[in-house]
């Protein structure tokens, strides 16, 4: 069982520096969505995408070692959760999981606050683009006479009585 007290953690301390990596690249993502950085935004959005596959694979090895411990422990309720597990270690590892699983909980704040200010930037960002084709819509046969370029197009000459030849 002690090896298992140290599995989870070492993942839970994992989760949190993968974490802390994902709330650095939120942020980085913010700023790039203020910044119009396109470049950026897109270097962003990778890593966050790589990070969400390495919290994924922690999870699911955290999730492990739970199970284990609910087994060894004698906890068969469903849905396992690591405070059931924390109540029933022994003191010196129940300190030291609940400082890291506070840390990671606070973690997890700080990400659900900077993306909801990355998906409210998002959600402008879009309104913006939908209103400018709204508009470009709306405009109809008005702006036809520019071709490709906003070029002028030329059309056949008119006629007046002055430039009219008899």
């Amino acid at each position: 069982m002690e090896n298992v007290l140290e599995k989870l953690e070492q993942v839970l301390t994992l989760e949190l520096d993968v974490h802390t990596t994902l709330l650095a690249s939120a942020h980085e993502f913010n700023s790039a969505l203020k910044e119009e950085n396109i470049d950026k935004i897109d270097r962003q959005r990778a890593i966050h995408d790589e990070t969400i596959c390495r919290i994924e694979k922690l999870e699911d090895q955290r999730i492990s070692c739970c199970t284990s411990l609910a087994r060894s422990l004698g906890i068969v309720k469903k849905p396992l959760r690591l405070a059931m597990l924390l109540e029933k270690m022994e003191q010196p590892w129940r300190e030291r999981l609940e400082a890291v699983q506070q840390s990671l909980k606070e973690k997890i704040n700080e990400l659900s606050n900077i993306g909801n200010s990355n998906r409210i930037l998002l959600e402008e960002g879009l309104r913006m683009v939908g209103q400018t084709f709204s508009m470009m819509q709306q405009a109809g046969r008005k702006y036809t006479a520019y071709g490709k370029r906003g070029q002028s197009v030329t059309g056949p000459a008119r006629q007046s009585l002055i430039n009219r030849t008899v």
